[in-house]
């Protein structure tokens, strides 16, 4: 589910448009503290959101940064897609956490081709902590025996120490060699 925050009715319904004619489930907003409300309270979390930067409410850049500061949702992607395109622009959504800066007018089949960049990119992160997360706990795992195998080996050596010790505790002969 692609979310898109845009204030503009026109051009929020230009891209949720696009986004469904592709396949995607596209949900908008058009304004940022009703994006930020819905953010907060729906269970299903969007998997990229589409951002601009003037909006009512609470502004794009105050949007980005609140959901890089929030552990819960800071992994998802997030384009900016604004009409302001001067350089600062550019580093102040970047620096604020955005994964991506496009201006407007644009064009649908670029938005498309980096969602669907950005998207493959979350995808291959994760194939990559899952099998991560499988060889450490793999690892763990052997380690654990082995170790499991040495304390038991140790524990027989020390009974078994204990038990000669006793059994020749009354001999005269008995010595450390």
């Amino acid at each position: 589910m692609i979310w898109c925050v845009e204030d503009d009715p026109s051009i929020r319904d230009i891209e949720v448009y696009a986004l469904r004619s592709t396949g995607f489930e596209a949900l908008g907003f058009e304004d940022g503290a009703d994006f930020w409300q819905a953010l907060l309270t729906t269970p299903q979390r969007p998997t990229l959101i589409v951002l601009d930067v003037m909006l009512p409410g609470l502004d794009g850049m105050e949007l980005l940064r609140n959901v890089r500061q929030d552990f819960n949702i800071s992994h998802i992607p997030v384009i900016v897609l604004t009409a302001k395109n001067t350089e600062e622009d550019k580093l102040t959504s970047i620096k604020s956490g955005a994964n991506a800066f496009i201006t407007k007018p644009f064009s649908s089949s670029h938005l498309m081709a980096r969602i669907n960049q950005l998207l493959e990119e979350q995808r291959i992160f994760q194939r990559k902590m899952v099998v991560q997360t499988t060889v450490e706990s793999t690892a763990e795992a052997a380690n654990d025996s082995y170790e499991q195998h040495l304390v038991k080996k140790d524990i027989e050596f020390v009974h078994k120490i204990h038990e000669i010790i006793e059994e020749n505790l009354n001999s005269n002969d008995f010595n450390i060699d």
